[in-house]
């Protein structure tokens, strides 16, 4: 199965660095489609927000960054 979660990178590296702990998704918003995650980032978030945050491709065990400003 293929999601796609939208993740402040920015808060993600901080609280990695700060923890040594992987960053959680439970407070993520989690799309089984690219188009409706790419839609929630322009809807929601605000044009200063868009450059702190990334959308990640999740599957099999394996996490990419595939869109970013």
């Amino acid at each position: 199965m293929i999601t796609y979660t939208p993740i402040n990178l920015k808060e993600k590296v901080e609280f990695e660095k700060e923890h040594q702990l992987p960053y959680g998704y439970n407070n993520a918003e989690v799309f089984y489609s690219f188009d409706e995650a790419v839609n929630w980032f322009y809807k929601t978030l605000g044009p200063t927000e868009r450059r702190e945050w990334v959308i990640e491709k999740h599957s099999g065990g394996y996490t990419d960054i595939v869109f970013k400003l």
